[in-house]
């Protein structure tokens, strides 16, 4: 009998030894997910710059898709260059508008006004009048 306590007290110990570290990694998951490593925002930022088309296009789609605010610069440059391809600026666009920097939704107003390239002025336009929508939508749900 007493080896069979002896044995449930390893056991249980033994399970609360090895929980511990995933109790405190649980509860530091909202944080790890909200920071992004210095490492991984210059990873991407070098991906957006980077002459590789496929890498850049993924790049510039997963800096919108995880709003890495710290890619606004390099992206809004991505949008302004006209020697890039319209399809890659386009998608650069829509990186800034998920993004939702104000710098960034200005660069979109500027290449919705004064973009020569009709599908990205066209694109640029759709965005900013989105955006504007739900700021509005905001302002009024609000009050």
């Amino acid at each position: 009998m007493k080896k069979m306590k002896n044995y449930k007290a390893v056991i249980f110990l033994a399970v609360v030894l090895m929980a511990a570290p995933f109790a405190s990694a649980a509860g530091d998951s909202d944080s790890a997910k909200n920071k992004i490593d210095a490492n991984v925002l210059s990873n991407f930022i070098n991906g957006i710059n980077s002459e590789n088309f496929g890498l850049c296009k993924c790049s510039i789609y997963l800096a919108g898709r995880y709003s890495l605010e710290g890619t606004v610069e390099p992206l809004i440059n991505i949008l302004n260059n006209n020697s890039k391809d319209c399809h890659t600026r386009v998608l650069a666009a829509c990186a800034l508008y998920k993004i939702g920097n104000t710098n960034g939704i200005n660069a979109i107003r500027d290449a919705a006004q004064f973009e020569c390239k009709g599908d990205l002025k066209e694109v640029c336009s759709l965005l900013y009048d989105e955006y504007l929508k739900t700021e509005m939508y905001a302002m009024i749900s609000a009050k």
